[in-house]
Order: structure tokens, then sequence, then C-alpha cells
């Protein structure tokens, strides 16, 4: 399913990539200020077109950017992160529809809490273990203004039991 038709906004995405690439992202909405994933759930299954027009009015989409895939139709997985992080830097110029998502190497806890006061949504912390990277996201839980860390994924060969929250 093609989500441009729900998110008309993003149709100049492309724009921002200064090289061809394919990017790993989250579509958001920003609803105050914040992330608001339930927002990007209801436009995802909008087809009234009036109705788009209206959601896209209210609050409009945005996508961003944490991994880049590809790039000038080499996979660039094959990669280490920091040096895909400084690719992505190279290739996208901001707007009001694309940024890259921000990082911290230090200080995750501080992050992690500065996260939760505000309620934010769809965080990741990319906790360092070694040279090995666990992806941590905060996804809602069925308590309201309630993020529960669910463990994502491993960037590299190691094993999820060797990852810590």
């Amino acid at each position: 399913m093609s989500l441009l038709p729900r998110f008309p906004e993003l149709e100049s995405l492309f724009k921002g990539c200064k090289q061809k690439c394919i990017l790993d992202g989250e579509l958001i909405v920003l609803v105050n200020g914040k992330p608001d994933f339930y927002e990007v759930q209801r436009r995802t299954v909008l087809t009234d077109p009036f109705k788009i027009e209206l959601a896209h009015k209210k609050h409009s989409a945005g996508f961003v950017a944490y991994d880049i895939l590809y790039y000038k139709d080499k996979p660039a997985t094959d990669l280490p992160l920091m040096e895909r992080k400084k690719l992505l830097e190279e290739v996208i110029s901001e707007s009001d529809i694309l940024s890259k998502s921000r990082y911290v190497e230090t200080n995750g806890i501080a992050m992690y809490k500065f996260a939760e006061d505000y309620n934010l949504e769809g965080y990741t912390d990319a906790t360092w273990i070694n040279p090995m990277v666990c992806r941590i996201e905060y996804m809602p839980s069925e308590k309201e203004g309630i993020r529960q860390p669910t463990f994502k994924d491993v960037l590299d060969e190691k094993l999820p039991e060797e990852c810590r929250l």
C-alpha cells in the first residue's frame, strides 16, 4: 500500500536528498510539538481526499531519517553505524518535512529521562556495549502517557541477551 496519497505533503521528500539513496526512518506527525503515533495511524486509514486534506492542514507529516541503507546504488549497511551517520549528514538537507534523527554518544540516561519527562513517543536509545549497538524503541503502552522500552534489534552480530536496558 502506498502511503503517499494519505500524506501528500511528503510528495517532494526526495528533494531533500543530495544523492540517490534509500533511507531508513520514521513517518511522524507532530501534535502540539510532539510526535503523535496515533495521528500517524489515523492518517494511514483515511481514504476520503477531503479528510486527507483537512488532516494535512491540521497536522502536517514529516520523515525522520535515522539510517541510510543504500547510497549511489550500493548497499551502505556494511559500513559501521557511525560512518552511516556521517553519510546521512552529508546526504540530507533538512526541511519542514525531512530531518535527521539526533543521537548522543554519552549521557544516554539523561536523554532517556528527558524523553520520559516530556512523554516523547518513538524515542530510540542506541546503547553501546563494546563495539556493539542495541536499539531500544520506546513505544506507547496500554497505560495513557506511559512509554515502554522494547528491544528492537542489534546492529552487530551479538545476541539480544548481551544487550542491557
